[in-house]
């Protein structure tokens, strides 16, 4: 859980900030050409995917937490 006494300060402001969208139409699968559930995809502000995650992750993880603001920043792995 995100909000426990172990996360970061800063681990918990940046998952707060996060959006969350889901689409009950399903349309995006194919639009998106999704082929496994979950899928997850991390949509920079101009609207350019820049990550996609296939399966189950344990997203509030220091590391992916640290890839995902890495992603954001636009710093090389």
């Amino acid at each position: 859980m995100l909000y426990g006494p172990t996360k970061s300060r800063q681990q918990q402001s940046f998952i707060q900030h996060l959006r969350k969208y889901i689409d009950p139409s399903t349309l995006a699968t194919s639009t998106l050409g999704i082929e496994g559930v979950p899928t997850t995809l991390l949509i920079y502000h101009d609207g350019r995917e820049i990550g996609r995650l296939v399966g189950a992750a344990e997203w509030d993880s220091p590391a992916m937490v640290d890839l995902m603001i890495r992603a954001i920043a636009g710093v090389p792995d």
